[in-house]
């Protein structure tokens, strides 16, 4: 909502179908951004983020308290992005909408990356093996659960003026009309279906070359030095240990400058 001229107005025409539609505001906006960076191609893809604990109360929908005491039960392992535009338009085209995208920062499960050939110009071969760990399930459920839960906050216990409605969501696709209290009783074999249905990766990749000791399966030392090799230093997310629970683009920043320095103190 904004106030212009003491009204009330809802920015319903500022969507993201508006741009698909209209050529004059696809060329308009493109000019604001480029000229002046302004205009709607400004606005962030997150226009906020929660970032959580899959400790769930499946009876409130609300994330239950944590002792800070507690080794690593504050730290969060899912992470729910709202996003300004509809992720599945294939469902229901040209329709206004948001998405609550939900996702799994602390997953168990591991993937593979391998090189196929000596030739850097061949691609390597990348296997995710997404929820391969049946713990990531579960966290998944309960994480969907609650962005379900969200969904109907907003919709009926915000205030929001306009009529909203859950168009894409476990157990709403091609199914029943949404009704308040329905993601309590959402089955979790529903939940599945729908993981199963529209599960991707979030591109934030790590740990393929983790530091450590070499006896250990590390890659790379404390300085970021391939282990057999004298004058090889890798400077990205892959030599993480383990995924941290938030982006990677804070932590791949401190990498970077880390390993400036230590290329700096070396030639010193």
């Amino acid at each position: 909502m904004f106030s212009q001229s003491g009204k009330q107005h809802q920015p319903l025409p500022e969507s993201r179908q508006q741009l698909q539609s209209s050529t004059l505001q696809r060329t308009k906006h493109a000019f604001l951004y480029a000229v002046a960076g302004k205009g709607w191609l400004r606005s962030a893809v997150d226009r906020a983020i929660l970032l959580c604990t899959s400790h769930f109360d499946e009876e409130k929908g609300a994330v239950l308290a944590t002792d800070a005491a507690d080794d690593g039960e504050t730290l969060p392992d899912v992470e729910i992005m709202v996003v300004p535009v509809g992720s599945l338009p294939e469902l229901y085209p040209g329709k206004s909408m948001f998405t609550l995208q939900t996702c799994l920062i602390q997953p168990e499960s591991t993937g593979t990356i391998e090189i196929t050939s000596p030739d850097p110009g061949v691609d390597a071969r990348i296997q995710l093996n997404i929820l391969s760990d049946p713990s990531d399930w579960q966290v998944a459920r309960k994480a969907c659960r609650f962005a379900l839960a969200l969904a109907e906050h907003f919709i009926y216990q915000s205030g929001y003026p306009s009529e909203a409605r859950v168009f894409a969501g476990p157990g709403s696709v091609g199914a029943r009309e949404w009704k308040e209290g329905d993601w309590r009783v959402v089955s979790d074999q529903e939940i599945d279906t729908y993981i199963g249905m529209y599960v991707g990766c979030g591109f934030h990749l790590t740990s393929s070359c983790p530091m450590g000791r070499e006896e250990d399966e590390g890659v790379v030392d404390s300085q970021l030095r391939v282990h057999g090799f004298k004058n090889l230093r890798i400077a990205d997310a892959s030599v993480l240990p383990c995924v941290p629970p938030g982006h990677l683009m804070a932590p791949t920043y401190m990498i970077s400058e880390r390993c400036a320095d230590f290329i700096k103190h070396g030639r010193n």
